[in-house]
């Protein structure tokens, strides 16, 4: 099992759709005895390393050049890390970019 370290950038959804996603989680960890986890997200990018005010600065900066989009799950699935279940979502144009204005912010894949 790897444990992964460092930070990582969520998109998390807000109202209505955060509770039922919410629900959602905590009926499937009860019904396949997995890890419940409560904060509904996508994981954009993790394992980021750095000085923790400069990734809040560059994460901030990210969130305000990402206009709100939706996001559309696909299926349930085990994650990759402490045997746990994650839901699958779409890849669409608007997650891309977002994903590519993270890798720009972070500097990701620059080589030094």
């Amino acid at each position: 099992m790897k444990i992964v370290t460092g930070y990582s950038i969520w998109i998390v959804p807000t109202g209505n759709v955060k509770r039922k996603l919410s629900k959602l989680m905590a009926e499937l960890s009860k019904k396949f005895d997995a890890p419940a986890f409560s904060t509904p997200h996508v994981t954009l990018y993790e394992n980021l390393h750095g000085n923790k005010n400069e990734l809040i600065l560059k994460t901030k900066e990210l969130a305000k050049s990402i206009k709100p989009f939706r996001i559309k799950l696909t299926r349930i699935d085990e994650g990759k890390n402490f045997d746990n279940l994650v839901i699958l979502v779409r890849k669409t144009r608007e997650l891309a970019n977002a994903y590519l204005k993270a890798k720009k912010i972070f500097g990701i894949g620059k080589k030094i």
